[in-house]
């Protein structure tokens, strides 16, 4: 932590220089009150905080969001006392020097010594073929990013993106590794998918806005998506599939209401019962049905489970005939497609105007 203070208080720092001490400081922060996060929200640390008084607490958050807004924001660098103010922290909640040689007076050592004595001969039997090389041994995507090897964490994640393509915190923790990479499209493309499937995970809508004002080209429906109307607040307490099932039960709602209210007309005797009971479930139908699709509109069509993003500038390509030669026609980076086939690395996608053409598969990211 102190070092970390110590390193941004250096001047004439490059940009590049003082997003790795801020992050270095972070993992401290995070790392001094136990939270095994990559990118801890301070909505996760301030519970981990707690045991702070309340105005270290109150200087700790404000030091943690500039820190977060100069990572992530346009801002360009540090306030002048942010160092002054995170080192006077860090010395009112210094830990104690640990005295090592506490640990070596006999009373300590006798039962070790014990225990070693008692059960060294069968740790011996059992290790007669030691295993060799690194095989077992994982290595944590995690203890990767936070030691600044985002390439490596991002194709630990990736691979655990190819085996399931709809676990939101893996492609949320993909997202973040192409950011740190400087791949602001393939970075939006996983955190984009990650606010579909589960806008509710922690961190997954902030990051999503983040990468979103940080792309080059900005796709119409992510922008309005994102921005802060009704409907996008709607859309984030839950994913698609959770908006199309409530339009499926909402419509199922409603059938049933008019298939109540007809049998009233039926059944004379048992009309106090099954009118109200029409009227409720096919207003609360109604209801569902009227929100759920208001939803799914703001998606449009994000909500296609075929929905892919275009993340290089490489241009749609026809296929080459007796009559035609082969056409092609770009579009940004950011650019939402839809699949229709793919063919030996190569991918068939549809546009919003409805032209066609073919792209590599690795210029693409599915949503879904």
């Amino acid at each position: 932590w102190k070092e970390s203070v110590q390193r941004l208080r250096v001047g004439n720092q490059s940009r590049r220089e003082e997003q790795e001490n801020l992050l270095l400081w972070q993992r401290s922060v995070a790392a001094v009150f136990g939270v095994e996060e990559a990118t801890p929200a301070w909505a996760e640390l301030s519970q981990a905080v707690s045991p702070l008084r309340e105005e270290d607490r109150d200087e700790l958050e404000k030091c943690w969001e500039r820190a977060e807004q100069v990572l992530y924001g346009r801002d360009a660098g540090l306030n002048g006392d942010w160092c002054e103010k995170a080192a006077l922290l860090a010395a009112r909640i210094d830990l104690p020097r640990l005295r090592f040689w506490d640990s070596l007076r006999p009373r300590n050592l006798w039962p070790w010594i014990t225990l070693f004595a008692l059960a060294g001969p069968w740790v011996v039997l059992g290790q007669e073929s030691p295993p060799t090389g690194a095989a077992g041994k994982k290595e944590s995507p995690i203890a990767l990013y936070r030691e600044g090897n985002f390439e490596k964490a991002g194709q630990i994640w990736g691979e655990a993106v190819r085996k399931d393509m709809s676990d939101p915190v893996t492609r949320n923790n993909l997202g973040l590794a192409w950011y740190q990479i400087g791949d602001k499209e393939r970075a939006l493309a996983n955190a984009l998918s990650a606010y579909l499937i589960s806008p509710q995970t922690e961190t997954v809508g902030w990051n999503a806005s983040i990468f979103a004002g940080a792309a080059d080209q900005l796709d119409p429906v992510i922008r309005r998506l994102l921005e802060g109307s009704w409907a996008s607040w709607l859309t984030a307490r839950a994913g698609v599939f959770t908006w199309q099932i409530g339009l499926v039960a909402g419509s199922a709602g409603v059938a049933l209401g008019i298939g109540l209210w007809l049998a009233s007309g039926y059944f004379a005797g048992r009309r106090k019962v099954l009118f109200p009971a029409a009227v409720a479930v096919g207003c609360v139908g109604l209801l569902g049905f009227v929100v759920a699709g208001s939803a799914l509109g703001m998606y449009g069509r994000l909500a296609d489970a075929r929905a892919v993003m275009i993340v290089d500038f490489q241009p749609l390509r026809s296929i080459p005939t007796e009559v035609e030669t082969q056409a092609e026609k770009g579009y940004p980076p950011g650019s939402i497609a839809r699949l229709e086939k793919s063919f030996l690395g190569w991918s068939k996608v549809r546009m919003p105007n409805q032209d066609t053409g073919w792209i590599r598969t690795e210029n693409i990211v599915p949503l879904y």
